[in-house]
């Protein structure tokens, strides 16, 4: 698992997938390892079979495994873009004992795309709780947030979409809008 980790950071997705399968293969519920690997997945999609062969058999052990439902729930979000399906196993996962932040997130994620607005935003906070600082859930939250048009609280969290990795930084030729007026 360790190895597979240094794998994944090092941009060897086809070893670490390899490394996860030894991890799993020896620990089928490695919660953990169900985890990163269905991440690897999301990211690398011709890993998906592979990553979702190994958390098949971890909820053929058991299908309560919170992890397992948890790596499902995700790469179903993220691939087949199933946010139904995604749902379930996050709420399959949170009954079990799941309770992470991005437990929580992803979930909320799912919620939001199924329209579920407020249920979204609770899960957004519950995330929160356990990890105030994390900008991705902020930045979806804000849009949740205005979605129920509830701006004076969606624009801080906005913001935090500058922050993220995943955001395109743009050059411009004149000083970023401070929110005073122009002149």
């Amino acid at each position: 698992h360790n190895l597979a980790l240094l794998l994944t950071a090092r941009g060897d997705a086809a070893e670490a997938a390899t490394c996860f399968d030894e991890a799993l293969a020896c620990e089928p519920l490695f919660a953990a390892a169900l985890r990163a690997y269905a991440s690897l997945a999301a990211r690398n999609p011709e890993l998906w079979e592979r990553a979702a062969h190994r958390i098949e058999i971890a909820l053929r052990a058991d299908p309560e495994a919170s992890a397992a439902n948890e790596a499902l729930g995700f790469m179903l979000l993220k691939r087949d873009l199933d946010a139904d399906r995604a749902a379930a196993h996050f709420e399959r996962a949170l009954r079990t004992g799941g309770a992470s932040a991005d437990l929580f997130g992803n979930y909320a994620i799912a919620l939001q795309d199924l329209g579920r607005i407020a249920e979204a935003v609770d899960a957004y906070d519950r995330a929160l709780v356990l990890d105030p600082q994390n900008r991705i859930v902020r930045w979806h939250r804000s849009l949740a947030l205005l979605l129920a048009g509830r701006f004076g609280e969606a624009w801080p969290d906005y913001e935090h979409r500058l922050a993220s990795e995943e955001w395109v930084r743009r050059e411009f030729p004149v000083p970023r809008w401070d929110g005073r007026p122009v002149t």
